[in-house]
C-alpha cells in the first residue's frame, strides 16, 4: 500500500524517485523535489497510510511516531553511494540473506532496468541518472563495493552531521542556515519540516543538487519501559520474553485457517510453522503506546521468500497480520488472533 501511495503522488507532487527500501519499523526514500513541496508530501504519504493502516487493523490515532531531522547531501557525486547505502539496509539490519531476495525495496530494479527492462514506479529516468554516475561498472558491482569505511563514514554524517558533501558545500550550507538563523528567509531546500509520527522514517531527499535525510525519532508513545513484576500480566518488553503464544491464523482471501505457536525468545521472534521451511528466529521491534498497549513487528526471511509480522497486545490478548510473500508463487496475507499465551520460564 505505501508504494501505491508513492505511485499515486509522484505525478502529483512533481518528485523524483530515485531509491527506496520500507522496513518493518523504519523506511528509507531517495528522492528531488525541484518545488520544495516536502512537508506537503510528507502530510500527504502520513494521512493516507494512517488512515489506510489503521482501517485494516481496526486501530486509532498516530501511525508515525517520531520527527524527522534533515540531512542534506551533495548531488554529485553522492548521489549513486546514497542509494547504495538505501539499498544495503535491509541485509545490513539482517532482514534479507542478500539484496535480491528483499522485496521491499528498488534494488531490483536497477538490475532490471541494466538488462533493458522497464522498473515500477516509473523510476526509468532516475535509475538512468544514477547509472550514468557509474561509468562501466555495473549496479551490483558499484553497491558491493561500498565498503565498511565509506557506509560507517555515510551513517556518521547522515545522522549526526546533517551535512554530506565536499567542504565547500559544507560552508555554503552552513553560512545559508545560519542566515536562516537569524531571520531572513532560507532556501526552500534546507527547510526543514516537523512530522508527527509511530515508525521511524528516514526520508533522503534531492533537490537542486541537495539531498535530504529526515529522521523520525519518538513523540507520540512511551518509551519500553522494564522491570515490573511478571504478574502485571503482558505490559512491557520484559513481560513479553518468554512467552509463548498460540493464535488462529485466518486467511484474508477467506480461504483456510491454520494453528502456529510463536514465541518470544531472547529478544528473538519464532513461529512453529514457519521454522521447519526456513524461516530463522528474527529480532523484533517493540513500542508501547500511551494507553498500554504493546505493538511488535518482525520481518523473517528464507530462501526467496519474506514472512512480514505485526501484532498487538492488549488486554492478555494478541492480535496482528502476517503477510508472505515468495517467489513464484502468490502473495499469502493473514489475520491472527490469540487463543492464549504462557511464559516459559
Amino acid at each position: 500500500m505505501f508504494l501505491k501511495l508513492l505511485e499515486k503522488y509522484k505525478p502529483q507532487h512533481e518528485f523524483k524517485l530515485f531509491a527506496y527500501a520500507l522496513m518493518p519499523d523504519h523506511l528509507h526514500l531517495l528522492m528531488e523535489l525541484p518545488k520544495g513541496n516536502l512537508s506537503e508530501l510528507m502530510h500527504d504519504i502520513n494521512s493516507s497510510y494512517t488512515k489506510y493502516f489503521n482501517g485494516r487493523y481496526d486501530r486509532k490515532g498516530h501511525l508515525f511516531r517520531e520527527r524527522f531531522r534533515a540531512a542534506l547531501i551533495e548531488k554529485d557525486p553522492y548521489l549513486a553511494k546514497v542509494s547504495a547505502y538505501v539499498h544495503l539496509n535491509p541485509k545490513e539490519l539482517k532482514m534479507a540473506e542478500d539484496l535480491k531476495s528483499y522485496p521491499y525495496s528498488s534494488y531490483c530494479f536497477y538490475l532490471e532496468k541494466e538488462e533493458g527492462k522497464t522498473p515500477a514506479l516509473d523510476m526509468a529516468g532516475e535509475i538512468n541518472e544514477i547509472l550514468g554516475y557509474l561509468k562501466e561498472t555495473g549496479y551490483a558491482d558499484f553497491v558491493q563495493s561500498l565498503d565498511l569505511k565509506e557506509k560507517t563514514e555515510l551513517h556518521k554524517r547522515l545522522h549526526r552531521q546533517g551535512i554530506v558533501g565536499s567542504d565547500a558545500f559544507v560552508k555554503r550550507i552552513k553560512e545559508e542556515m545560519e542566515q536562516a538563523r537569524k531571520g531572513a528567509e532560507p532556501p526552500k531546500q534546507i527547510k526543514i519540516f516537523p512530522i508527527a509520527a509511530a515508525l521511524a522514517v528516514t526520508v533522503v531527499l534531492v533537490a537542486s543538487g541537495l539531498v535530504y535525510v529526515l529522521r523520525v525519532a519518538g513523540k507520540n508513545d512511551k518509551k519500553i519501559t522494564q522491570d515490573l513484576p511478571a504478574d502485571r500480566g503482558i505490559n512491557t518488553a520484559e513481560d513479553l520474553v518468554s512467552t509463548q503464544w498460540q493464535i488462529l491464523l485466518t486467511s484474508s482471501g477467506g480461504g483456510f485457517e491454520v494453528n502456529d505457536t510463536v514465541s518470544f525468545l531472547g529478544g528473538k521472534f519464532i513461529s512453529s510453522k514457519l521454522y521447519p521451511i526456513g524461516y530463522q528466529a528474527s529480532n523484533y521491534s517493540l513500542i508501547i503506546e500511551a494507553n498500554g498497549k504493546l505493538i511488535w513487528e518482525t520481518m523473517q526471511t528464507a530462501q526467496g521468500g519474506t514472512a512480514s509480522w505485526r501484532g498487538e497486545i492488549e488486554n492478555g490478548v494478541m492480535r496482528g497480520a502476517l503477510s508472505r510473500r515468495s517467489e513464484g508463487k502468490q502473495p499469502e496475507d493473514f489475520t491472527f488472533i490469540s487463543s492464549s499465551y504462557r511464559r516459559t520460564k
